[in-house]
């Protein structure tokens, strides 16, 4: 066999080799307008959106998995044919909004409308609309109110600082002796008033209310002898 014939033939197994190994495999196109939504195939992260061009696959049944924090997942089973390429169009909806929570204390707690969600620095699915967002360490602590919109992300950054504790007030009644106590003398001030107020009462009072009952009986007897 003459070198061209084996050249030849070296080209033709290689021809042959890639035609099987062409037939073995398939290619896969992703298409979204949901930038930066991650794409898996049967587990697998591959890329994100948009992906750099078609995957080549080996031939069967794929699982395909397309995700972005704040939209709606997408799930299917997809199927490569041999040497062929298959396309799938995918739309993710908007449902909620993205929280991104940092403080000047790490380790913070982070609560959404009173419900505990994780520790600073966080970054977490919120539900669209009004929303109170607490942050605390200790006695410290932190509140704001913000509006969460689909498919956008918010960043907010806490800064805890200690809060001044009023002194207790101090009882100096204990230190004071008695007849320094302004209210003591106070109370017996009304006490005199009221005595002097009965004894003014009853000094008003008419002769014959002076009297006892049987006393005048005998003086309305002695009148009408």
């Amino acid at each position: 066999m003459t070198r061209a014939m084996l050249i030849l033939a070296a080209f033709l197994a290689g021809e042959v080799s890639l035609f099987a190994g062409q037939a073995k495999k398939g290619w896969l196109v992703v298409r979204s307008d949901t930038g930066g939504a991650q794409v898996e195939i049967d587990d697998l992260f591959v890329g994100q959106i948009p992906l750099n061009g078609p995957l080549a696959l080996p031939v069967g049944r794929h699982a395909l998995k397309v995700a972005k924090p704040g939209y709606t997942q997408y799930l299917d089973i997809v199927r490569i044919r041999p040497g062929r390429t298959t396309t799938v169009s995918v739309d993710l909806l908007p449902v909620a909004g993205i929280l991104h929570v940092t403080s000047n204390v790490k380790g913070a707690r982070v609560l959404i409308d009173g419900r505990f969600v994780g520790r600073a620095p966080l970054s977490t699915e919120a539900m669209i609309g009004q929303r109170r967002v607490r942050v605390e360490a200790g006695a410290r602590s932190s509140e704001r109110r913000v509006r969460m919109v689909a498919g956008e992300t918010l960043r907010l950054r806490f800064e805890l600082v200690d809060r001044a504790v009023p002194d207790a007030p101090q009882a100096t009644d204990r230190a004071q002796p008695w007849h320094k106590r302004w209210y003591l003398w106070a109370a017996a001030a009304v006490v005199v008033a009221a005595g002097v107020s009965l004894a003014v009462v009853a000094s008003r009072r008419t002769p014959i209310e002076r009297f006892s009952p049987d006393h005048h009986f005998r003086s309305s007897a002695l009148l009408s002898f």
